[in-house]
């Protein structure tokens, strides 16, 4: 099953990101409802504009800190958020190319990656150097 529901495992420590994190999950599980009803293909240009909009904001957030604070793993961490929004960007461009069939599944495929992957690994790497710092 796709549907993702917030808990502890995915925050953080970081109030501001946590919150961002939240959002991004809102929006793979409105995804994963579309394409149980049948409108994923419907929904999936907004979503993804809505996924890339979010995910620019995102990632300025954390990689402000990161210079901010001089997170020493930051030049790691922004090649990894410059590849997704590269791979959204893709997505997005075959849907404007009406290359339709597989692109709600394989948009909801790179959203799950990035949570799974991004977020309770690379994100996770953070927190014990920022609480150190004092953000919370």
């Amino acid at each position: 099953m796709y549907y993702l529901t917030w808990s502890d495992k995915y925050s953080v420590n970081i109030k501001e990101i946590d919150e961002q994190h939240k959002k991004l999950l809102e929006i793979f599980n409105i995804l994963f409802k579309e394409m149980i009803a049948g409108r994923g293909i419907t929904i999936l240009g907004t979503l993804l504009d809505n996924l890339i909009e979010f995910a620019t904001l995102h990632f300025e957030t954390e990689e402000k800190y990161m210079r901010e604070y001089e997170y020493p793993e930051y030049e790691e961490h922004k090649k990894e958020h410059d590849a997704l929004k590269q791979k959204a960007a893709e997505i997005r461009e075959r849907l404007l190319n009406q290359e339709l069939a597989p692109l709600t599944v394989h948009a909801l495929e790179l959203l799950k990656e990035w949570i799974n992957k991004h977020l309770l690994e690379m994100d996770h790497k953070y927190i014990k150097f920022f609480n150190q710092k004092g953000l919370s």
